[in-house]
Order: structure tokens, then C-alpha cells, then sequence
């Protein structure tokens, strides 16, 4: 389990909706409106499918894609996101 700052802490208490799980935080995970894990697998890979075609890291938008969850696993992996 990471180390929680306060204003961290008070960030994810004052998102208006808690959608999606915090990236990198499991210990949030359990309390997501939705819970995105069960299609991460799939745009992971699609990700690496794309990525492997064209033989280079993908750049990936985020648009108010409530806190970012997807983008950061791509970033995880490679993908440059905007």
C-alpha cells in the first residue's frame, strides 16, 4: 500500500463523482462507481496489438476520462498520453 498524503486524500474525497478506480491505488479501489478493471485487459490489448503494427509506442488522448485510469495503465506501458 502507498503512502497517502492529506491532500491527496482530501483530492479524491472532493471529486464530485467516484467514478472509476484511482490508478495506482488499491486501497481506493473498492468504492468506484464502475469498476474499470474488467475492461483494462482489453484496451491493453488493443493497445499492444496497435502499438506492435506499427512498431511504436502510441500517443493516447484523454478527454474527461473522469481520473484517468486507462490512460495511466497505457503510460504504464509505453503509450504517450496528451
Amino acid at each position: 500500500m502507498s503512502v497517502i498524503s492529506p491532500e491527496l486524500n482530501a483530492a479524491v474525497n472532493s471529486l464530485p463523482e467516484f467514478y472509476q478506480p484511482i490508478f495506482n491505488h488499491p486501497e481506493w479501489n473498492d468504492k468506484p462507481l464502475r469498476n474499470c478493471e474488467d475492461r483494462l485487459p482489453y484496451i491493453k490489448n488493443i493497445y499492444d496489438a496497435l502499438s506492435e503494427k506499427l512498431q511504436r509506442p502510441l500517443r493516447v488522448l484523454d478527454l474527461g476520462c473522469a481520473q484517468g485510469f486507462f490512460s495511466l495503465n497505457i503510460a504504464k506501458r509505453g503509450g504517450v498520453c496528451s
